[in-house]
């Protein structure tokens, strides 16, 4: 009979912080036992089936979660039947990864410290709830002096934008790439006007790079307020996005995937570009298990964990490397994006 993970009651004495509870210290040795010998962490159809379930959320009485093993747990859904509408809460996938997974941390709590939730069995992700509370409720068009300086920054960045066409057809030679696939790019409409900027231009590069990848591409930059012209299907996943967003890049041609967080990653193949950027979730991780891209743009490889242990402060760092990484890794050739700052190119080498 499937069971669900409980949090402990705050009067009970749980484990050191950083610590593992002796009760979930077999489940852990098994998730390595199984990783060792090949079993995946991320299942491309089990994402797109929970993020399928999680969109149908008001009409389910609990969640099915895939376990590495194979088996699966019934998480009960505690908003079914309630008034959705009044507390403005809706379900979302939070990932482990590798190094929380074998440690028996699988999520995290109070500001980065591990949590003490028992794991059900051998879980790479969960499920949690957010606040839709903060979100507009309608579409604001951004004020005159907003576009402006958009503008302004895209004209600045005319030549970078060029660079980046030619440097990224250069490295397409002669193989078949369908669809862009974009993680973390931001909300456009949040409450910090710099981020809104940058996350704009953020996908003006996306924009580009969707140029680049035409059958006859050009290297004519367009401005991000003009329609779509490129014939590579084009996604974008981030969980802030809200109608705002949806509507502005439904406009320009880019299809918002993963409202929940998940289904986005489940079109990662051996014919996709992923660019990934500011994400919160293993993303290497996840490509690693899924496909591999033609082409990966991040602002780097994952970050380095500093012995077989995770480091003292492995439970911090969100994008990791694993040994499936490292591995992933070999198969690619890394490219300095000129004109780009930040951003690194990783080119499939066959």
């Amino acid at each position: 009979m499937a069971t669900t993970s409980q949090p402990a009651r705050q009067d009970e004495p749980g484990p050191p912080e950083g610590e593992v509870s002796p009760d979930i210290i077999p489940d852990t040795q098994k998730l390595a036992d199984l990783y060792r010998a090949g079993a995946k962490l991320y299942d491309r159809d089990d994402l797109k089936r929970i993020e399928t379930e999680l969109y149908n959320f008001e009409r389910l009485r609990s969640f099915t979660v895939r376990n590495i093993d194979g088996s699966t747990d019934s998480i009960g859904n505690h908003m079914f039947g309630i008034d959705w509408s009044i507390y403005e809460r809706e379900p979302i996938i939070q990932f482990s990864d590798y190094w929380r997974a074998v440690k028996g941390c699988p999520c995290e709590l109070h500001q980065g410290s591990p949590c003490k939730i028992k794991i059900p069995s051998c879980s790479s992700y969960y499920i949690t709830w957010r606040s839709l509370a903060w979100k507009p409720t309608e579409y604001k068009p951004d004020p005159p002096e907003v576009i402006s300086e958009i503008n302004q920054r895209h004209s600045e960045q005319r030549l970078n934008f060029t660079q980046l066409a030619r440097n990224l057809e250069t490295h397409q030679s002669s193989r078949e790439i369908t669809k862009l696939l974009c993680f973390g790019l931001g909300t456009m409409n949040g409450r910090s006007y710099p981020d809104n900027l940058e996350s704009s231009f953020r996908h003006s590069l996306a924009l580009v790079m969707a140029d680049a990848f035409r059958p006859s591409p050009s290297v004519v930059p367009r401005s991000v307020w003009e329609p779509p012209t490129h014939n590579v299907n084009v996604y974008a996943q981030d969980p802030a996005y809200d109608a705002m967003d949806n509507a502005f890049l439904e406009k320009r041609g880019i299809a918002p995937v993963g409202e929940h967080g998940a289904g986005g990653f489940s079109l990662i193949d051996d014919e996709s570009v992923v660019f990934t950027c500011c994400v919160s979730v293993p993303v290497w991780q996840i490509m690693a298990d899924i496909g591999r891209p033609v082409m990966i743009i991040a602002r780097g490889k994952p970050e380095y964990v500093s012995d077989d242990n995770g480091g003292p402060d492995w439970y911090k760092i969100r994008d990791t490397e694993s040994p499936r990484t490292k591995k992933m890794l070999e198969e690619y050739t890394s490219h300095e994006l000129i004109g780009i700052e930040g951003l690194c190119l990783f080119v499939r080498n066959y």
